[in-house]
């Protein structure tokens, strides 16, 4: 072999960097987040920037300027958040000689780094000023949900705005109350009055903040849109809501309330700019694209409807409301296999919405399969025909799963019939509609309940008389004379066109069974 060949390979040690090309790693590292959106990509593109800093530690600002980027890279991933803010903690405690639970012993604060060395590369890094870093913790324990130590720390920084949220979500409200009217009464500013205001549910104090405001604060006026949406007061709604997103046009959430006070009002051209707006802010809001679907819908423009349901069920795909939609959309489109699909999900949904599938929507289904062209294979070669196959599946999944409904057994049955897919099958479905009408309380005593079995037990008897058997005769002979012994001892609706019609078909049973 070449001597060129190597036989061994040995990883070399990482080679010791001098302190200034630490500081051109990290300012490389925040490159990395300057130049790439917010996301795990950019973060995993980071890491090894600062794992490689972290690695040959030569400088106490240094060393804690990657260990603080470290821990806001952890802190979005959930389970290394507490971790990421006990090292926030420990580096904001580094900025003080206080006892802490970081710092637990004199000794530790005395060996601590000295000044020189601290600021050694202050203007090589970018480390945050401690009350910057302090209000970032604060930030930061609001999210994990520690609200009272985010409190105590914005109290400190006297940012009162974040420490009244604070105590509101700890259900605090009288402490919250008590920092506002305190900061009240040494300068009114529209930031507290509009506080007042959420700790009150007072509108008087909307309005106030919006005067001392100029008509500038849009966080007024959003405020009293939500305070008269859910009074159902829509009208004025609107108006508040019209009037802060004028101020303030990036207000998401403002546009998607004002979208759905336009819906209650049926002002759908309105409604849909506002949702619109919504979806061109935060492309992600599954519920403002199902509201722009659903207003495309009712218009009849079901091409838009069907492209808007469709980004909504990406961000939303357990809204069987939205897969409801989109079935109807699509059925109106006649992209059938689509349609089976969107109905297959809506059923998976079934067991936490209980709602029943559209048998409109399964009879539209059934009428398309059944008018599929076998060509010259007739009807055994359309049961092989992808669209039939896929809607005979979903129809015996429904029929499976909600048996008490006569319609879609009533579906079931002529989508068999059409396709000549065995008498026994169709007298099967007929059966069961048949059973689901009778399982009605009190049909026996209704004429028009009664005029619905007569018509199922009609084409049952048509069912039974064509497979031609016995068996299948008598059973017909025996359904209908089941059927008018319970009409007559019901005894109100003996007169009825419905018995009536039992009664002749009995009749025509009994005496031409061979039919």
């Amino acid at each position: 072999m070449s001597n060129s060949v190597i036989r061994t390979s040995r990883v070399q040690a990482p080679s010791t960097l001098s302190a200034i090309d630490l500081c051109t790693v990290l300012a490389l590292c925040l490159d990395v987040a300057n130049s790439n959106p917010r996301d795990g990509l950019t973060n995993e593109q980071m890491s090894p920037y600062i794992d490689r800093v972290l690695r040959t530690p030569s400088n106490w600002m240094i060393y804690s300027t990657a260990l603080l980027q470290r821990a806001w890279i952890e802190f979005e991933r959930p389970h290394l958040a507490e971790r990421s803010a006990l090292q926030l903690q420990a580096l904001l405690d580094q900025h003080t000689t206080r006892l802490t639970i970081t710092q637990a012993s004199v000794q530790s604060v005395e060996e601590s780094a000295k000044v020189p060395e601290r600021l050694a590369y202050i203007h090589s890094i970018t480390y945050p000023p401690r009350w910057e870093l302090k209000r970032d913790m604060a930030q930061r324990y609001a999210k994990l949900g520690v609200y009272g130590s985010a409190a105590e720390i914005f109290v400190e920084l006297e940012l009162w705005d974040e420490a009244v949220e604070c105590y509101a979500a700890m259900q605090l409200e009288g402490a919250a109350e008590k920092i506002v009217r305190a900061r009240l009464a040494e300068a009114e500013t529209p930031q507290m009055r509009c506080a007042l205001g959420d700790l009150t549910q007072d509108p008087q104090h909307y309005e106030r903040a919006w005067r001392l405001s100029g008509g500038r604060l849009a966080r007024a006026k959003t405020a009293l849109g939500r305070y008269f949406f859910f009074k159902g007061d829509y009208e004025t709604a609107v108006a508040h809501f019209q009037a802060a997103v004028a101020v303030k046009p990036l207000l998401p959430r403002a546009w998607f309330t004002l979208g759905a006070a336009l819906m209650r009002l049926e002002r759908w051209p309105e409604a849909l700019a506002a949702f619109t707006r919504v979806v061109a802010q935060e492309p992600d809001d599954g519920e403002a694209w199902g509201n722009c679907g659903a207003i495309h819908l009712r218009a009849g423009e079901y091409e838009r409807a069907s492209a808007a349901l469709a980004q909504a069920l990406r961000q939303n795909r357990a809204s069987w409301r939205m897969w409801d939609n989109q079935i109807t959309a699509l059925l109106h489109l006649e992209r059938w296999d689509e349609a089976v699909y969107a109905m297959h999900r809506f059923l998976d949904l079934r067991d936490k919405h209980q709602q029943p599938p559209d048998t409109g929507a399964l009879a539209i289904l059934a009428q398309a399969a059944s008018g599929v062209d076998g060509g010259s294979g007739g009807a055994a070669a359309a049961a092989d025909v992808p669209l039939v196959k896929a809607v005979a599946e979903l129809l015996g999944r429904v029929a499976a799963s909600i048996k008490s409904d006569a319609q879609a057994w009533e579906v079931y049955a002529v989508f068999n019939e059409r396709l000549a897919r065995g008498a026994d099958k169709v007298a099967d479905c007929r059966a069961k509609q048949c059973r689901a009408l009778l399982a009605r309380s009190g049909w026996e005593r209704n004429p028009e309940a009664i005029a619905q079995v007569a018509d199922a037990s009609e084409k049952l008897s048509a069912a039974y008389r064509a497979q031609g058997t016995p068996a299948a005769l008598y059973q017909a002979k025996m359904h209908l004379k089941s059927c008018c012994s319970k009409v007559q001892a019901g005894r109100d609706a003996v007169e009825c066109e419905g018995h009536l019609k039992l009664q002749a078909l009995l009749a025509e049973v009994t005496a031409k069974p061979a039919a």
